[in-house]
């Protein structure tokens, strides 16, 4: 086999490497903006052959995320789903401690605001505390989304931080997490900034 057949098919075996995680891309956008989408069993399923066959760090991360938002779905809505809550829980952990990700990784302040979500529903609060708080350092820093914004922006919007950066949806959750854990806590370093309407929901959850 000579050379430049060598290099058709590394670039043949680039290109479906692609073509697959733009397959991928569509359908978890698609199944976080389409009503009940993330409870199909099957989409949940398909996550995982996506992450399974996906090579790039990065790319397997999202989708990760997204199955673990799934899971998170399934066992709110499911009266016996809460055996999806674990492996959700796993999922975040590793993403959390992947030295792989940069330590900045937008992935990881998604990481913890799902875990929040799952501890707080759970009626975790110390846990929810921590898991939220812990990754508040994420919004000192400039994450950049570059070909993740669409993902982030379904992301965003499944989880109700519509038009929120990572950072400020990291915040939103912390200040969540410890008013629920105690209403009379201050909670302005991670409120200052953030719109009228995000506050506003702030306040509905905590009452």
């Amino acid at each position: 086999m000579n050379k430049i057949t060598l290099i058709v098919i590394a670039i043949g075996w680039g290109v479906c490497a692609q073509c697959d995680y733009s397959i991928a891309l569509t359908n978890m956008i698609d199944g976080l903006q389409r009503p009940h989408g993330t409870l199909d069993a099957a989409f949940t399923n398909q996550l995982v052959v996506y992450a399974e066959e996906l090579t790039n760090v990065s790319q397997s991360a999202n989708v990760n995320l997204v199955r673990a938002i799934s899971l998170a779905d399934i066992a709110e809505e499911d009266v016996n789903g809460d055996e999806m809550l674990p492996p959700a829980i796993a999922i975040c952990s590793n993403i959390l401690n992947s030295t792989e990700l940069p330590s900045a990784a937008w992935q990881k302040g998604v990481a913890g605001i799902v875990m929040t979500g799952i501890n707080t529903f759970e009626g975790k609060r110390s846990n929810a505390c921590s898991s939220a708080t812990n990754v508040t350092v994420l919004s000192s820093h400039n994450i950049s989304l570059e070909e993740d914004l669409r993902l982030w922006n379904s992301i965003a919007s499944h989880l109700d931080v519509e038009g929120l950066s990572v950072q400020d949806a990291v915040r939103c959750y912390a200040a969540i997490a410890l008013l629920n854990d105690n209403p009379s806590c201050g909670v302005s370093s991670y409120t200052n900034g953030l719109p009228e309407s995000i506050l506003i929901k702030i306040r509905e959850f905590c009452e």
